[in-house]
């Protein structure tokens, strides 16, 4: 397992992330029928603009789509799985570790999908929304985390990262200070988010939602609501899926897949998206205090202690970061 700080954080002087999507939904059972009703949910604008978070549209290339899902694993989840690697699809598994320890089909399955080649990560123990996962205290932090981890550890291969996406993406500086100080957590990278499946909003799609008595969707009907968000995200990105709902796994088979394969796309976990995972060829030499507003050049990104992911599209005033090369943070690169 990779050791190296979680996210050091780009994240580490960010504010207080806002609560989306299934920020508020508690695990399901398979009936879709019997599924709470979530009235208003929707990503906020500081959610959706928010720097800090890990995404993949300033990352990903065109045609290049990374399916997650969040919440299980479910009875049915190891079948899905072997679905997926039969289509040539990868994808990877945010899982919680109340859903693992279930039942002995479920505790199987981490290993079971690992094995086929998808990614496991942690989504947290009990999938805290009330209060936030940001609103625990400390060593409550942790111990989710920590918790899911021992469950999970044994699924990652020796060098693949240890990917974190808490419960509803709730993040802030203290959650990534806390995480980062503790022996049981520091080598988790996170939080990644998303880019689309967030919200119902402007007639894209949130499985989770879709599914309630709210919408009553079809898969094919929220299926189309997730394809025009990927359209207009400008065909890649992040999408957040939730494979305990039966619907959502009959959306990917019979909609999404078939369609993205059709189209030309490529499947990525999300650790394989550029820029996820830090690299550390060399040192960047003379780092110094950025201009306010000051752009890297194209290919490049605004970078400290050689971690090559962006901390906005804008340097921020009077934060030492150094404009360098994305994937060789060795390079230096001239602002403009």
């Amino acid at each position: 397992m990779l050791h190296r700080p979680l996210l050091a954080l780009l994240l580490s002087a960010a504010g207080v992330v806002h609560l989306a999507a299934c920020s508020a939904e508690a695990p399901a059972p398979e009936d879709p029928s019997a599924e709470p009703d979530i009235p208003g949910e929707a990503n906020t604008e500081e959610a959706l603009t928010e720097p800090r978070n890990i995404r993949g549209l300033d990352k990903m290339n065109t045609k290049e789509i990374a399916l997650t899902f969040d919440d299980g694993p479910r009875t049915e989840s190891v079948a899905f799985a072997q679905w997926l690697k039969d289509q040539g699809v990868v994808a990877t598994f945010f899982m919680t570790g109340t859903s693992i320890v279930s039942n002995e089909t479920t505790r199987g399955a981490p290993a079971k999908i690992a094995a086929m080649g998808h990614l496991v990560a942690n989504h947290t123990y009990s999938h805290p929304t009330d209060p936030s996962f940001a609103a625990l205290t400390g060593p409550a932090m942790i111990d989710e985390i920590a918790k899911t981890d021992r469950l999970i550890a044994s699924s990652i291969p020796a060098g693949v990262p240890s990917l974190l996406r808490t419960s509803g993406g709730s993040w802030s500086s203290t959650v990534s200070a806390t995480l980062n100080g503790h022996a049981s957590t520091k080598h988790y990278l996170g939080n990644i988010y998303w880019d689309i499946g967030g919200a119902m909003a402007e007639g894209f799609g949130a499985d989770w939602a879709c599914w309630s008595s709210a919408y009553r969707l079809t898969p094919a009907a929220c299926g189309a609501r997730y394809l025009k968000e990927i359209a207009a995200r400008g065909n890649k990105g992040i999408v957040l899926l939730h494979d305990i709902h039966a619907n959502t796994r009959t959306m990917v088979r019979e909609v999404l897949v078939p369609e993205l394969k059709r189209q030309g796309f490529t499947f990525v976990r999300a650790d394989k998206i550029a820029g996820i995972t830090p690299e550390t060829p060399g040192t960047p030499t003379s780092p110094g205090t950025a201009t306010a507003g000051a752009t890297c050049a194209d290919g490049c990104i605004w970078s400290s202690a050689c971690v090559n992911r962006p901390h906005a599209p804008n340097a921020p005033a009077n934060v030492p970061l150094v404009c360098v090369q994305r994937g060789n943070c060795s390079v230096r690169c001239s602002p403009r």
